[in-house]
């Protein structure tokens, strides 16, 4: 339970929000060579891939997408990667 200041409070909800994604850029990012299917990465994160986790996985995924954070080639995830400068 939460006070219903908590509830109003912008910050008390993107502090949540980007914690949980940073979790997923995190494992991406140390992964980066790999590209992986929404239940695996809901396993890494949750520990299991049933439906409500890869539902919740797919969720975070989407959201970091369209963010521009990873890449999607269904059914695969990977971070995204930075085109160097050339000059």
């Amino acid at each position: 339970m939460i006070t219903k200041e908590q509830f109003n409070d912008e910050a008390f909800y993107r502090e949540r929000s980007t914690k949980k994604q940073a979790l997923f850029l995190n494992f991406l990012l140390k992964n980066k060579t790999h590209a992986f299917k929404t239940q695996e990465i809901a396993k890494e994160i949750y520990g299991k891939d049933d439906a409500k986790n890869t539902a919740k996985a797919y969720y975070v995924l989407c959201r970091l997408y369209k963010r521009g954070y990873v890449e999607k080639k269904m059914p695969y995830w990977t971070i995204k990667q930075l085109k160097e400068k050339r000059e």
